[in-house]
């Protein structure tokens, strides 16, 4: 699953380091109207946004517990409940 998931990330970046060679070639091609210069601009822009959204998230999830973790802290609270609601609660 982890090889799956990195999938789309990867592809991400081939795009963005096409959008970045083609910038590059055109950036002195005389026959390339401002307009398509600033178009292509505007694309790496948005995929420096994106890959910075990117990484912010993984920062996110990163810091955030493990589902192993979660559960076995549930399966814990819900043990608890009802350990308490049976009526074998030591006080």
């Amino acid at each position: 699953m982890g090889a799956l998931s990195r999938q789309p990330i990867r592809m991400f970046l081939d795009l963005k380091a096409q959008l970045e060679e083609n910038r590059r070639n055109k950036a002195h091609v005389p026959e390339v109207p401002e307009t398509g210069m600033a178009v292509l601009r505007q694309q790496f822009a948005l995929a420096e946004t994106i890959e910075a959204w990117i990484a912010e998230l993984k920062k996110r999830f990163q810091r955030l517990p493990s589902r192993q973790t979660n559960r076995a802290a549930r399966t814990g609270r819900e043990r608890e409940k009802r350990r308490l609601h049976s009526g074998l609660a030591v006080v």
